[in-house]
């Protein structure tokens, strides 16, 4: 971590993951067939629960849009 030196603020040197469309329609399928829970897809995949669950339902619902 480092501090801003403007601010003093510590800011994380982490980028945001970026997951291609179709990891996450992987991970949704397997959410919706239901065999395991959240929490064991999101294990088995690296992601959190959170993300499981908000591209289960966007893969679950046409009306939907990823955003």
């Amino acid at each position: 971590m480092v501090a801003d030196k403007k601010t003093g603020v510590v800011v994380s040197e982490k980028k945001r993951k970026v997951f291609s469309g179709e990891f996450k329609a992987k991970v949704a399928l397997e959410a919706i067939r239901g065999v395991k829970t959240v929490n064991e897809i999101a294990q088995d995949f690296g992601v959190h629960p959170t993300q499981v669950g908000q591209w289960k339902r966007v893969r679950a619902s046409p009306g939907l849009r990823p955003g």
